[in-house]
């Protein structure tokens, strides 16, 4: 947990400040959609996803002529931890309250259309 929150919860509740504040420190919690959106414009015509790397190198090769020979297996680092495969399950039963998740999907909630993700739960 960052510095200073006493909790995963405290820090769900604390993001959209800490956020706000634009320390650098912060940077990798950021939604993504701030990197690549000016307002609501798509600053590129592409945006890959890491769960479906070789789907978008493919996409890039077929529209764009990219020839990235990029190969990689399922991820499935974070799984075998929990055994978990619901998203939404697994901040569960890591103590993420129903809080703390309405906070997160409040913050990420461009990052979840923008990218498809899934919102269930």
């Amino acid at each position: 947990v960052v510095l200073g929150q006493g909790d995963v919860n405290d820090f769900c509740s604390n993001l959209a400040g800490l956020l706000a504040d634009r320390n650098l420190h912060m940077v990798h919690f950021h939604p993504q959609s701030a990197f690549i959106l000016s307002g609501e414009q798509l600053l590129m015509d592409f945006v890959g996803r890491y769960e479906c790397l070789e789907q978008g190198c493919a996409q890039l090769r077929d529209v764009h002529g990219y020839a990235l020979n990029v190969a990689f297996g399922q991820n499935e680092k974070n799984r075998e931890k929990t055994g978990i495969e619901d998203p939404m399950a697994s901040l569960v039963m890591l103590g993420v309250n129903a809080s703390s998740i309405d906070a997160l999907r409040s913050i990420y909630a461009q990052d979840f259309r923008l990218f498809d993700y899934d919102l269930h739960a």
